[in-house]
């Protein structure tokens, strides 16, 4: 079991509340995924260093980074952190691994990664 799906067993999945939060991670993390997206560490620059997610400097971005990055720039206090938890959770549920681990797999594509995101929404709406 991974480490979302541990800290969070026996949910029924992100609190009604933070569903729309949720939402909103999982599309702003696709669209960064989708501009650029790395592999081996959190982020990278242009010159393809690793930075932080929220460094200024980054152009790409691990499924996870991006997730991180989407709730860096919220300021919801723990309702955002409600939401990464959701957001996390339901990336995970469709990869059936760590999304950073699943991320870094060498053979491993962008277009699995928009995939993984689009499948996470899809299963998101359905929960409503």
């Amino acid at each position: 079991m991974s480490y979302y799906a541990e800290r969070t067993r026996g949910t029924q999945g992100p609190e009604p509340y933070a569903r729309d939060l949720v939402y909103e991670l999982l599309a702003e993390a696709r669209v960064l995924v989708q501009r650029g997206w790395c592999q081996g560490t959190c982020a990278r620059d242009c010159e393809g260093r690793p930075v932080l997610p929220w460094d200024e400097r980054a152009v790409s971005w691990s499924a996870m980074s991006a997730l991180m990055q989407a709730w860096h720039n919220r300021e919801e206090g723990d309702r955002a952190e409600d939401g990464f938890r959701g957001a996390a959770r339901a990336l995970d549920d469709v990869v059936k691994l760590g999304p950073q681990s699943w991320n870094d797999v060498p053979d491993r594509t962008s277009g699995d990664i928009l995939d993984a995101f689009d499948a996470a929404i899809t299963d998101l709406l359905a929960q409503r």
